[in-house]
């Protein structure tokens, strides 16, 4: 059954390397509305380029469209959808025998996302609706509904420059750049650490856990400028904090920001306060430089003084802290061959600072700061304008801090493809193969194959 199943995702992926579209088709939506073709906006699925960067940030309008009537209102111009199901095979491996070894597949049930009433209004407004459907415990689960997008946006300027105000629920960061094989974009994540003092390492998957790649969504104000001839864009924003579903446990567990609502100082039970974001981009030629600075309060984190698990392992005891979280990540695109080759490297900073007395002196040994590192590579070949390959490294360094016994260390390869067939159908095709270090000694390994297929109407 193993060898079927395995087969089946080869072959899978070797469809989606022979499937390459011979041209270019027009994209639902936006591209029913200027007759375009789908390469105007973007590369590839999810990668902008500058026109479809300025386009999105103008409200979705052309810049020489802003303070201009969008004219006759057409439904077609303002609601799109997309059907998508994946298959995947996961091999998770442990050479201590901490955690069982177990492989898995199957096809998931996948998930449908509505674009309802998104589009430019007016002279000088719009909108982005995002709903989503998705199922991610088997059959019988009977589906999730998240809000992705729910804002509306005010531009104001004219086709050189232009100044915005958002307001709503929108992505975590307003960033020009993305990689195909999903590298860390944004924060890099928490790990184990351990106490010098004691030697007794902590299951310490606190702050950082949430913060992965540049997605995840938080709602409040962004203001924007962007300079189009330039290619200079900047944002602001203050925020109730990034806000995750589908993360077990931790997401229960703990949140950022103001649980008591915009702007309030405190909910009666714990510290409490918005989160803050600035983030620039650089055009240059057909690349960009990116930098993203994000600072906020996670409540209640739950780990406190380590405790002996039935495993023989130390994992967190039952108190809690509050973690006041920076991220601050620096990355880059650039087109070895135009059209052909991209580079996309960066490098990512965190600290986090706790109020736990307790865990601070016995855990952190003396100290209330933690820091965490992650460098990552991308190289993506276009074989048309339509089909890319990708491959990427990611090095962790998930705790680093004066005086520890132990820094594990969380290394991850990714090799993946996306193809367009044509207007309404793409595949999206990845292998990655992620090693995580343990603080006493030993690592476990995930191996995990999935090929995703949508349909976008």
């Amino acid at each position: 059954m193993g060898r079927k199943l395995l087969l089946l995702f080869s072959l899978m992926f070797v469809m989606g390397l022979m499937l390459i579209p011979e041209s270019s088709q027009a994209m639902p939506m936006f591209a029913r509305k200027y007759g375009a073709d789908c390469t105007m906006c973007h590369t590839n699925v999810a990668q902008l380029n500058k026109v479809g960067f300025d386009f999105k940030a103008a409200g979705f309008r052309m810049p020489n469209e802003v303070g201009k009537d969008t004219g006759a209102f057409k439904m077609e111009d303002y609601w799109a959808g997309r059907i998508s199901v994946k298959a995947q095979y996961s091999n998770h491996f442990d050479n201590t025998g901490a955690s069982a070894n177990y492989q898995r597949a199957g096809i998931e049930a996948g998930s449908v996302t509505m674009y309802p009433m998104t589009g430019a209004w007016g002279k000088n407004f719009g909108t982005h609706v995002e709903l989503s459907i998705s199922r991610q415990a088997g059959a019988e689960d009977p589906g999730t509904i998240s809000i992705a997008n729910l804002w509306a946006l005010g531009v104001f300027g004219d086709e050189n420059q232009f100044f915005t105000a958002r307001v709503g629920t929108m992505e975590a960061m307003t960033a020009a750049n993305s990689t195909a094989t999903g590298s860390n974009l944004g924060f890099p994540s928490s790990l184990a650490i351990t106490s010098k003092a004691s030697g007794n390492p902590a299951a310490y998957s606190g702050s950082a856990a949430l913060l992965v790649a540049s997605g995840g969504t938080e709602s409040g104000i962004e203001l924007g400028y962007n300079n189009v001839v330039s290619g200079t864009s900047l944002f602001a924003k203050i925020t109730d904090g990034i806000w995750y579903s589908g993360t077990g446990g931790v997401a229960s567990d703990y949140s950022f920001g103001s649980y008591a609502g915009f702007f309030s100082s405190t909910n009666g039970t714990t510290p409490n306060r918005p989160s803050y974001g600035l983030t620039a981009n650089q055009f240059i030629g057909d690349g960009c430089i990116t930098a993203v600075w994000y600072n906020g309060l996670l409540n209640n984190v739950p780990f406190g003084l380590p405790v002996l698990n039935a495993a023989g392992r130390y994992v967190n005891g039952a108190s809690t802290a509050n973690d006041t979280t920076n991220r601050l990540s620096i990355y880059g695109q650039y087109w070895v061959v135009p059209s052909k080759i991209t580079l996309i490297a960066g490098f990512l900073y965190g600290n986090d600072s706790y109020d736990n007395a307790a865990f601070k002196t016995n855990v952190l040994n003396g100290s209330s700061t933690t820091y965490s590192t992650t460098w990552f590579g991308d190289v993506e070949y276009h074989i048309s304008p339509l089909t890319v390959f990708a491959l990427s490294y990611s090095n962790t360094n998930p705790t680093s801090m004066t005086g520890l016994a132990h820094i594990p260390q969380i290394t991850q390869v990714a090799l993946g493809e996306n193809s367009r067939f044509n207007q309404w159908m793409y595949l999206n095709t990845t292998f990655t193969y992620k090693t995580t270090q343990y603080t006493t000694g030993g690592y476990f390994a995930d191996a995990v194959l999935g090929s995703t297929l949508s349909v976008i109407f």
